[in-house]
């Protein structure tokens, strides 16, 4: 009964591992198709992320070219600005110096000569008064007779009251225009900071804009990199086919393997339900006839070596004899 339910287990054994060896190929194959198909598909999308990113660094260093261009554009018209603000400077200390000096003493000169220039134009005025009144009619043997002289003087305003105007609108001027030499100095002096302060950017401009076309070579350096990327993962792409065809016969031979090793057990477990008809009872009658003539060959062999004795017992009193005539000799 044991031998049965023994035999039973080895049969089950030896199935189930044929099916798991049947089983493990269709589904190895099955993984690695499916292994295959992720991976192509993930090497594919990484090639165009790869591209995606050559892309970008391609239009990145396009880009920073743009932007050291205008850099250096920038730099060229700051440059320009701080130098005209620099000429600018002598320019105006002049027209500090005219504004708050000479105009005001001039227009203090004019205003000195404004009471002699009221007293001028008070004489025009009644001169052209008087001219614009004169009239002449007479009355020569019946016939009238006038004229005069054409001036048509009646101003809103005399002509001194005018002047005299314009001499009390100027009496602030020059103060005004003195006042304005601290406004210019501050002006100059600004002018003085930002052609500095300009000068400063236009260095830092191009120490920039040196900073900026370093970037250029190393952004081809990414490019190059991130090619020979791409190109490895074609050339990847292009042999997983036969990889994965390699792992698949490797798997095959593995389950084979694991399958041929289930003969054994299926072996065993038919010959223990059969009672060794399939050949385990042949052999031990073979055994067991090999050592029944091995015993008889040995039963032979010692007959024979008591046959020998024998012989060599009935052959010794001979000899002893043979001896003895010698010896009285």
């Amino acid at each position: 009964m044991l031998s049965r339910i023994i035999a039973v287990i080895l049969l089950l054994v030896g199935i189930v591992g044929i099916g798991i060896s049947v089983a493990g190929i269709l589904f190895s194959f099955q993984v690695v198709d499916s292994l295959g198909a992720a991976l192509n598909q993930t090497l594919e999308l990484t090639s165009e992320s790869l591209d995606t990113v050559t892309d970008t660094l391609l239009l990145t260093k396009q880009t920073v070219s743009q932007t050291g261009q205008a850099i250096g554009t920038v730099g060229e018209t700051t440059d320009s600005v701080a130098q005209m603000l620099e000429d600018t400077r002598p320019l105006l200390d002049n027209v500090s110096t005219v504004a708050t000096e000479n105009i005001p003493d001039s227009l203090d000169a004019t205003q000195q000569a404004i009471p002699n220039l009221v007293a001028v134009a008070g004489a025009i005025d009644n001169t052209l008064e008087k001219l614009s009144n004169f009239q002449y009619e007479r009355t020569i043997l019946g016939v009238p007779i006038g004229f005069d002289l054409g001036i048509d003087y009646q101003p809103e305003e005399p002509f001194d009251d005018s002047v005299a105007q314009i001499g009390v609108s100027l009496e602030e001027v020059p103060d005004s225009l003195r006042g304005l030499q601290v406004h210019l100095d501050a002006a100059n002096d600004n002018l003085a900071a930002v052609s500095g302060n300009l000068q400063t950017l236009t260095e830092d401009l191009a120490a920039i804009e040196g900073s900026v076309g370093e970037v250029g070579p190393l952004l081809d350096d990414y490019i190059r990199l991130v090619n020979e990327i791409n190109g490895n993962i074609t050339q990847s792409q292009a042999n997983i086919d036969d990889q994965l065809q390699l792992v698949k016969i490797g798997l095959l031979i593995l389950f084979v393997w694991f399958g041929l090793n289930q003969l054994v057990p299926l072996y065993l477990g038919a010959d223990l339900i059969t009672d060794g008809r399939l050949g385990s009872r042949l052999v031990q009658e073979n055994k067991t006839q090999v050592a029944a003539d091995q015993m008889a060959e040995e039963t032979t062999v010692a007959d024979q070596d008591g046959v020998d004795d024998d012989e060599r017992e009935e052959t010794s009193p001979d000899e002893d004899s043979a001896g003895e005539p010698e010896e009285e000799i």
